[in-house]
Order: C-alpha cells, then structure tokens, then sequence
C-alpha cells in the first residue's frame, strides 16, 4: 500500500487493491474452470467408451439400452458444450477481466500517485511558508504563499480529475462485470439445460429395467445355450451316419486308385505308352497321351467304361480333352 496521505486517499487505495485482487482471483478461477473441462472432457471419452463396452457385453435388452444411451449422452453434453464452457469463457470473460485491469485499474493509480504526490508538495510549502514567517521577509514570503496558492489549485485539479476518472471508472468496471457475470451464468445454464436434455433419454429407460424379467431372461439364455451344447439323439445319428459314410466314401477312393493303378499297368504293359494322369474322388482321370496307337486305344477301351471311352473317342478337338474314365470291377 502506497504512503497514506490522508484518509480519502487511504480509502482510494484499499478499494483500487480490493477490485484488483478480485480481478485476479476471477481470472484465476475462470482458468482453472478451463482446464478442469478440458480434463473432464478427456474423461468423458473414456467413461462413453465403458458404456458401450458394458452395453455389447449384457444380454438383458433394457439394461444394453439404458447404457447405450447414458453413453451416448455422456459424448453429446461433452461435444456440444465445448464451445460454451471453453471457448467463450477463454475468449470472453477473460479478456472482460483484462481490459479492467489494463484499462481501469492502471489508470486509477496513476491518478491517485499524481494526487499523493500533490498533497505531499503543498504540505511541503506551507511548512516552508510557516518558517519563513519567523525568519524570513515579506517578500521571500508573499513568493512561497503564492507557490502554496498555486499547488492548491493543482490539488483541487488532480481531486477534480480524479472523482471524475472514479466515477467513469465504477461505470465501466460494472459494464465489463456483467459481461462477465452473464457470459458465466449463461454458460452454467445452457450446460445444465443442454444435460436435462441429454440425459431424458436415459431417465426415461431406466424405470424400464425390470430385475425379475431380467433373471427369467438370463434362465432362458442358460437352458437354451445348454441345449444347443447337449447333441440330441437324432443329431448323434446323424453325425454317426456321417462318418460312416465319410469312411465307406474314403475306402471306395482307395479301392479305385488301387483299380486305377492296376489298369494303368496292365496299358503300360501292353503299349510301352505313358499316360499323363491323376486320381480325382477315386476315378482315373487321363489329361493327355504320350503316344498314341491302336494298342493304347484297345487297352483303354479294355480296362475302362464303355461309355466314357465312346465319348473320349467322339471328341473332335486335336488335343486329347478331360475324360473321366471308370475301371471295370475285375
């Protein structure tokens, strides 16, 4: 606190530290508001994401309802107030706050040092103009009282100036502090409003949650999921005829490639020729002759199908096509 000159100026200064420190503790909240959002927001999205985990994971349909919109509002109220409690606040209030201090209270100060300063100069030369009253002369001090005189006049001016600076200061400091003041409540309300409508939905679904409904459903769910582990006599039978089929189909395949291979011999006996060939589902299925001569001919038509060979013989193209040839039961 400055140098007390007198009780007014006491007074001045108190009220000057007073609306400063308000000033900084507004500020200081507000930012702390800031970054609290900020870190809330960022929790939100974890808290969302646990909704929606929690709601693929239960079975009862009223309860995955219930958390799927709780989530669901959670990351609407977050969003959509970002802008109201963060951004505004940030661009508005806080720059309120500022241009009080910046543009009221500096200038309050320097008009209340200009006026201690006055009133310590005049108190100055009139304690100058009282010892020259004892021992000096007339004019040594008709020249101080006119300096006293001339000071007082400055003083007046500095008083003048500064009830008027008070007042306009008072004006705009309250014009500044309502901004403030409803650009803070307008955000707590429109977050609020904006939550009753979020979260209808979720108060609106809960009372929906029936605990008693929710067990007979998890029984049914467990006798269900029992029966579909539980194989019925008939599915057993099927799976019995399955694999018996399965093994006679695989004993078939081997009987034929077993024939295949006997047929095959027997042509390479007889011809000398290579037939490029594989075993397909236990048929003998011939991709191309190495050579060609009526001894293979007859030896095919021999060990094989009739039929097949007849349409193997019918082809007109060049080359020699798929033909899936069956060996005869010897």
């Amino acid at each position: 606190m400055k140098d007390e000159v007198d009780e007014r100026s006491k007074h001045l200064w108190n009220a000057i530290q007073v609306v400063e420190r308000s000033l900084k503790v507004l500020e200081e909240q507000i930012q702390s508001s800031i970054v609290f959002r900020e870190q809330r927001d960022a929790h939100v999205a974890k808290i969302t994401k646990a909704f929606e985990d929690c709601a693929i994971m239960e079975s009862y349909a009223a309860l995955r309802a219930t958390m799927t919109a709780m989530g669901h509002a959670t990351k609407t109220l977050s969003t959509e107030t970002y802008e109201m409690m963060i951004v505004r606040p940030e661009q508005q209030a806080i720059v309120e706050l500022t241009q009080i201090q910046d543009w009221g209270v500096v200038p309050m100060k320097r008009l209340l040092d200009d006026r201690d300063k006055a009133i310590k100069m005049q108190a100055k030369l009139q304690r100058d103009v009282d010892e020259k009253l004892y021992i000096g002369g007339n004019k040594e001090r008709d020249k101080r009282i006119r300096l006293v005189n001339d000071q007082k006049r400055r003083v007046d001016n500095v008083n003048a100036l500064l009830d008027m600076h008070l007042k306009r200061f008072e004006y705009f400091r309250n014009v500044k502090m309502k901004k403030v003041m409803n650009e803070m409540a307008r955000a707590q309300l429109y977050y609020h409003c904006k939550g009753v409508e979020c979260f209808t939905t979720p108060c609106r679904l809960t009372p929906l949650i029936d605990p008693k409904e929710a067990a007979q459903t998890k029984e049914e769910l467990s006798m269900t999921n029992s029966m579909e582990a539980t194989p019925s006599r008939e599915d057993q039978k099927a799976e019995w005829r399955g694999s018996r089929l399965q093994w006679s189909n695989q004993a078939e395949h081997k009987l034929h490639q077993e024939l295949n291979t006997i047929a095959l011999k027997k042509c390479y006996d007889k011809t000398k020729a290579f037939v490029d060939c594989s075993h397909e589902h236990g048929l003998l299925v011939v991709f191309k002759c190495r050579q060609q001569n009526a001894d293979l001919n007859a030896c095919l038509h021999e060990y094989t199908n009739p039929e097949a060979y007849e349409k193997f013989k019918a082809s007109k193209t060049e080359a020699l096509p798929l033909v899936v040839l069956t060996p005869k039961q010897q």
